[in-house]
């Protein structure tokens, strides 16, 4: 037999097991919306996810049918002062605008939703930060060591050896000789030789002696032979007498 107090304690808790429910059905949309906006000097980044569509519903309890939605929900970005046509997106959404990283922009992202978890982002980006070149670290020019001086090394002449000049000797000057002209020769006057008579000499009839070496030598030069030899230069001796004169005259 169940006795009143079971009966309440049990009543009890069953209403707040349903309203716990209730509560807590209607708590888990919220709480799984993950919004997300990020900017830096040179993009705005957007990314939404786990959020609900409309599902198509029936007419019922005098209430209108409901259509299904699959994008209901929307994203309206704003950057210095422009703004963009609405997005429409369903469960997830997710884009990434490149910005101009010279200079600073504001920017403003407001989402709607059809259940009521609307967001707006709203900021300033600055310009990014100039590179700094890297100082070049100054070296110190380096100043080479002074070469030592080497002087110069003169080369020791060698001793030329004194030759005494040479006196050319003078060609001597030889007079020009005139040619002298061949001098004419007469014919020469050919004097006859006087014919020698033999002469017989008488025949002694006395003994004939030995014949000696004397008289050997002798024999084949005969008497007369001598004086006309002698003519006969004498005759030679005349006529070139008489030609030099002839010449001696002439010139």
């Amino acid at each position: 037999m169940t006795t009143i107090p079971t009966k309440a304690a049990t009543i009890f808790g069953s209403v707040l097991l349903v309203g716990g429910l209730a509560v807590g059905g209607a708590a888990v949309p919220a709480f799984a919306h993950t919004p997300a906006v990020t900017a830096d000097c040179t993009s705005l980044s957007m990314k939404f996810e786990s959020y609900n569509v409309i599902a198509a519903k029936p007419a019922s309890g005098g209430k209108p049918a409901v259509a299904a939605d699959a994008t209901p929900n929307t994203v309206t970005v704003t950057i210095d002062g422009v703004a963009s046509a609405p997005v429409k997106f369903g469960k997830t959404y997710s884009s990434t605008i490149a910005l101009d990283g010279q200079s600073s922009h504001t920017y403003s992202v407001v989402l709607g939703t059809h259940d009521g978890y609307d967001r707006t982002f709203a900021d300033k980006t600055v310009a990014c930060p100039t590179p700094t070149t890297p100082s070049t670290p100054v070296v110190p020019p380096v100043t080479p060591s002074p070469t030592p001086s080497v002087p110069p090394v003169t080369p020791t002449p060698s001793p030329t050896p004194s030759v005494p000049p040479v006196t050319p000797t003078p060609t001597p000057i030889v007079p020009s000789v005139s040619e002298t002209p061949a001098p004419i020769v007469p014919p020469a006057t050919v004097t006859p030789t006087p014919t020698a008579t033999a002469v017989t000499p008488a025949v002694a009839t006395a003994p004939t002696p030995a014949a000696s070496t004397r008289e050997l030598a002798e024999t084949g030069v005969s008497t007369w032979s001598v004086p006309a030899i002698a003519a006969s230069v004498l005759a030679m001796l005349l006529g070139a007498g008489l030609l030099l004169a002839r010449r001696f005259r002439r010139a």
